[in-house]
């Protein structure tokens, strides 16, 4: 059985996002005189602003009072608006039409996440906006950061349940975090970063839908045996 539904972020698939965060928290490194690489930036991939922000002050050693981590992440959030106002239709990643075209073909429902501003601006930017059949904010109940609950408001509002989904996913925290709650995930970029998806994929362009295909098997397989489990729980506490 195919998944119905497909979930995604902005963030390192429709947009080079993590280039923008990469940039603002190098500023703040700098400031900070804390050496600060694109490899370090994985690291700080899901923990929220003051989240990277404390990474970069664990890695200089640094300890900072909460009004001026506080200073630092409205920084930090100033200079990624200034990078992000620079995107335009040109960095919308390779394949993001065809993708969203060929599951459209295959009746798959779409949402994206825009937990944050920034994403809802740059999505717009690159002529993305009206391309999802809903797209999910704040105001939805999603989170700045991810969490479980999102998955589960983007199943629930295409009509489906996560173990019905499919999360198309950079980050790699993200990634744990959909996989846990059900949904099989398609890591975009470096296996060394989402070798954690089900499926991993240099870009939306390699997407095939024989991936699809492989994805749904994947879903029913881990279902099946979630209700192998319960069954066998449940028989066990007959007795």
């Amino acid at each position: 059985m195919r998944p119905s539904a497909a979930v995604f972020h902005v963030s390192g698939v429709f947009v080079d996002m993590p280039k923008t965060h990469f940039f603002a928290l190098r500023r703040i490194a700098e400031q900070l005189a804390v050496p600060f690489s694109e490899e370090d930036e994985v690291r700080t991939r899901g923990a929220g602003s003051l989240g990277s922000v404390e990474i970069i002050l664990e890695m200089g050693g640094l300890s900072l009072s909460m009004p001026d981590k506080q200073e630092l992440v409205r920084k930090m959030i100033a200079f990624q608006e200034d990078y992000v106002r620079r995107i335009g239709p040109a960095d919308l990643m390779t394949g993001s039409v065809e993708l969203l075209q060929r599951l459209k073909s295959l009746g798959a429902g779409t949402a994206v996440i825009l937990g944050r501003e920034s994403s809802a601006y740059a999505i717009e930017r690159v002529g993305l906006a009206d391309a999802f059949d809903c797209r999910l904010s704040p105001d939805d109940g999603i989170q700045a950061s991810t969490h479980p609950e999102d998955f589960r408001i983007a199943a629930s509002r295409l009509g489906t349940s996560p173990d019905r989904c499919v999360a198309f996913l950079s980050n790699p925290r993200s990634i744990v975090v959909a996989r846990s709650t059900g949904l099989a995930v398609v890591g975009i970029g470096d296996a060394k970063h989402v070798g954690a998806a089900d499926l991993v994929l240099p870009g939306l362009w390699a997407f095939r839908t024989a991936h699809w295909d492989e994805l749904g098997e994947r879903l029913a397989a881990r279902s099946a045996a979630v209700s192998s489990m319960r069954a066998y729980t449940y028989e066990g506490a007959s007795l």
